[in-house]
């Protein structure tokens, strides 16, 4: 990808891999039942997915297990005091998986963890930290799409074998709406949508000063468990945030924005009526002076971006389920291509393709490359 990699790294094929199956589950009740249906159906994947923190946090922040379950401790006062159901959740997750409770409060701060040195970074230090090439994210509707549906969606990208421990996650919780999700195993937010139509997609980004607070990945649940789009979007701008993230939202009504997430600023990305894309670089004006992507990083986050871009204006009044599928699985400028490869071990590749048909509560979920894997329906 324009720089050499080291010796020690193993080439991996980049076309051949078999997928495990994609399931969804279905958990109902009190946020503390929902969490030990959790912990008990899904058992294995949640201490396959602890292995890979254990193991990746180690190898880039140097941290033993006793440190990382400290760190994790850190961050339960700030889940406490914006999404104390959570905490519940949580614990009934640590109750019947098997692990400790701050087990599973590790698992929610996976990405703060990993980076552990961005931590206390302040900007301006100078300090160029290596992150993750994740993710290129879309929404479209009226009048891009034809008979005005309303569509968001992502390739989901991450450094590791999460196809092996992912699955499709119906919340029913008391009191809230219906939320639908993928999820690596443990984990109890990543991307999806709830029944009032609003969908949450995300993308990693770049940025220093890093901190203990509210957890990134909770930051799109939290919104989904709000009824109206303006309230979705007030919560995410609630929380002291701990780390950097790009959350765009889409409602089945064709409204969309997308947030760029700094720690203690945001700004909203540029976007024209019925279309947004981002992909892992900031594209507000105002926030660019946050950029901290190493070059080869910036210029495969630019390349996803302006190709997304490229592939939604030319299909402009023409774009349907079918046609998005197709796009993710596109591989022009690879490898920096939006159907992400590894080439190597450590590279950060597709591990999922999730398209959302807001109109009729519909996530479609290709687990693995979407070029060599189908889209699967999961309706509400």
């Amino acid at each position: 990808m324009g720089t050499e990699k080291s010796s020690s790294s193993e080439k991996v094929n980049p076309y051949n891999k078999a997928f495990p199956d994609l399931k969804l589950y279905d958990f109902a009740g009190t946020p503390a039942l929902v969490g030990e249906q959790h912990g008990e159906a899904l058992r294995d994947k949640i201490k396959l997915h602890l292995d890979l923190v254990y193991s990746k946090s180690l190898k880039k922040s140097g941290l033993s297990r006793e440190s990382l379950l400290s760190l994790a401790t850190k961050f339960e006062p700030f889940i406490e005091r914006y999404a104390p159901q959570f905490l519940e959740e949580l614990k009934g997750i640590s109750r019947s998986a098997g692990i400790s409770y701050a087990e599973a409060l590790l698992l929610q701060i996976r990405q703060e963890a990993i980076n552990l040195r961005r931590l206390g970074v302040e900007k301006g230090s100078g300090e160029k930290e290596s992150g993750e090439k994740e993710c290129t994210t879309f929404a479209v509707s009226a009048p891009y799409t034809e008979k005005g549906a309303v569509f968001s969606g992502q390739n989901a990208d991450l450094t590791g074998p999460f196809e092996d421990f992912s699955a499709v996650i119906r919340f029913r919780v008391k009191g809230k709406p219906v939320v639908q999700m993928l999820i690596p195993a443990g984990q109890v937010s990543y991307i999806g949508f709830n029944s009032e139509g609003i969908s949450a997609c995300a993308n990693f980004l770049n940025c220093t000063g890093w901190r203990a607070g509210f957890p990134r990945y909770m930051l799109t649940r939290l919104a989904l468990e709000e009824r109206s789009f303006e309230k979705a979007k007030a919560a995410l701008l609630t929380p002291e945030r701990a780390s950097s993230r790009n959350l765009m939202l889409t409602h089945r009504d064709g409204d969309m924005i997308d947030l760029e997430l700094a720690v203690t600023r945001y700004g909203v990305a540029p976007s024209v009526p019925g279309a947004v894309v981002h992909s892992n670089h900031f594209v507000c004006p105002d926030l660019k002076d946050l950029e901290t992507s190493p070059p080869e990083e910036l210029s495969n986050s630019i390349k996803r971006y302006d190709r997304m871009k490229e592939m939604v204006d030319s299909a402009k009044g023409s774009i349907s389920l079918e046609k998005l599928k197709e796009f993710s699985k596109d591989h022009t400028n690879y490898p920096d291509s939006i159907c992400a490869h590894a080439q190597y071990e450590e590279d950060s590749h597709t591990f999922a393709s999730m398209i959302v048909d807001l109109k009729n509560l519909t996530m479609h979920v290709a687990l693995g490359n979407p070029c060599q894997t189908n889209h699967r329906a999961f309706s509400m």
